[in-house]
């Protein structure tokens, strides 16, 4: 089994919240508030403590989409598709297609990739798409 420091387990859980779209500012409030756990279990983890306590390990992994392998051993197990999210961002971007006119289907797939990816920083390129793209 891979083993790594507490520091390489503290950038890899933050990079994990960071592609969930946990914002830095106030991520320790979004842990206790999402997983239900004290300030100092929040903190303790995102400074590169592992959860003592199972069943708070797997709802966090659950609440933001985590791998739990990569939290726990620095290496991620192959993920499948979250079929539900992907539905809903292929929806929001075919949203987005009705109100604005056509893309091409490699500008679609992207945009669908990229709201999967980070749904928060997708929306806001969707939202603003009219001021970066060319007009026709």
């Amino acid at each position: 089994m891979h083993t790594i420091t507490t520091k390489e387990r503290a950038t890899i859980f933050n990079a994990m919240l960071e592609s969930a779209g946990v914002s830095q500012w106030g991520r320790a409030s979004r842990i206790v508030e999402a997983c239900g756990v004290s300030n100092a279990t929040a903190s303790g983890w995102l400074n590169g403590s592992l959860p003592r306590d199972c069943v708070s390990l797997l709802k966090c992994c659950d609440v933001f989409d985590l791998d739990v392998y990569e939290w726990v051993t620095g290496v991620g197990r192959a993920k499948g598709v979250n079929t539900t999210k992907f539905k809903r961002n292929i929806e929001k971007v075919k949203s987005h297609e009705n109100e604005h006119g056509a893309l091409s289907a490699d500008r679609f797939s992207t945009l669908a990739i990229m709201l999967y990816e980070n749904e928060e920083k997708a929306e806001y390129l969707l939202d603003n798409m009219a001021i970066i793209l060319p007009e026709k």
